[in-house]
């Protein structure tokens, strides 16, 4: 029997398929703008710094007059942060917060020093800047780890202000940071370490899961497919 998407991850794109019925409907053209944006996550362990890094691709797209309001949508290529901490022990850093959005233009509001929100401006800016920013606390994507790497229903959410809870004593979150790079877009570093994310598995499991397995899958990757 072939396996089909749990309804959460066939859906988990259509904002930006609205965007473009609502465009083809309303006769407008689009302005899509596209850049890549490289996630760096430092942290300080027992056996010293260790790191790990993931590069996105975002896509905006704007159109449609005035009248019909601000017509956008944001949308991301590529996966999630591995950081091997070593002693059997990963970190990851997903694609989403844990309101299974990535606000990549407030991020970057924020370091430009309070620009404004129109995101026509602020494309351009962002992709100008191509120095290193910060990711803020309130603004960092969702932290997990895995108690059975083999396991997806072992996942554990791992509290950025507190990482000796999930790895023991002298691990912290050093940094989290952003920058618009050249590099091209990482591919299968997750599907290297979590095997289960290429197998034709998920679905039989998805019921038995828990609502923070289910979040840790579809931010794993976006956008989610098989």
């Amino acid at each position: 029997m072939t396996a089909t998407l749990p309804t959460e991850l066939k859906n988990l794109n259509l904002k930006w398929l609205m965007l473009l019925a609502l465009l083809l409907l309303a006769g407008c053209t689009s302005d899509t703008t596209t850049w890549h944006q490289k996630f760096t996550v430092t942290v300080e362990t027992p056996d010293g710094i260790k790191t790990g890094s993931s590069v996105i691709e975002v896509r905006y797209a704007y159109s449609g007059p005035r009248s019909m309001g601000n017509v956008h949508a944001i949308g991301f290529t590529g996966e999630a942060v591995v950081v091997d901490l070593g002693q059997g022990q990963k970190l990851f850093a997903l694609v989403v917060r844990e309101d299974m959005k990535l606000d990549i233009f407030g991020i970057y509001k924020q370091a430009l020093g309070g620009v404004r929100r129109d995101y026509q401006v602020l494309a351009p800016l962002i992709i100008a800047h191509r120095e290193k920013v910060d990711i803020p606390h309130e603004r960092l994507p969702m932290l997990v780890t895995f108690g059975d790497i083999n396991n997806p229903a072992s996942v554990e959410k791992v509290n950025p202000n507190k990482l000796s809870a999930s790895f023991g004593a002298g691990y912290w979150l050093k940094s989290v940071t952003l920058q618009v790079t050249d590099e091209p877009v990482t591919k299968g570093v997750v599907e290297g370490v979590l095997g289960w994310m290429k197998q034709k598995t998920i679905d039989e499991m998805w019921f038995d899961l828990s609502s923070e397995a289910k979040q840790a899958i579809m931010g794993m990757r976006q956008p989610v497919r098989r």
